[in-house]
């Protein structure tokens, strides 16, 4: 939301400072879960293609999985810019 270009993103972080929240105390991230789960590749396209998602190339991070655009009238399609 308030990144700058580049994210730059004030006291939150940014990547040439080594990342969101380095200014954090740990504590404040101690009960914090992040769940994750490993899946067969079958598994995993099979659930993507359930999502809602598509993939996109963000500079400064290659190909990743963003929400889909809604499509807008008479622009074509709701598709993140392609290289």
């Amino acid at each position: 939301g308030n990144c700058a270009e580049g994210f730059q993103c004030g006291r939150v972080g940014s990547m040439k400072d080594g990342g969101f929240s380095k200014m954090d105390p740990q504590q404040a991230w101690r009960k914090v879960e992040i769940p994750a789960i490993l899946v067969k590749l079958d598994v995993g396209d099979r659930i993507r293609r359930m999502m809602n998602i598509e993939e996109a190339e963000i500079p400064g991070f290659g190909k990743q999985w963003v929400k889909k655009r809604p499509a807008r009238r008479g622009r074509g399609g709701g598709r993140w810019p392609r290289p």
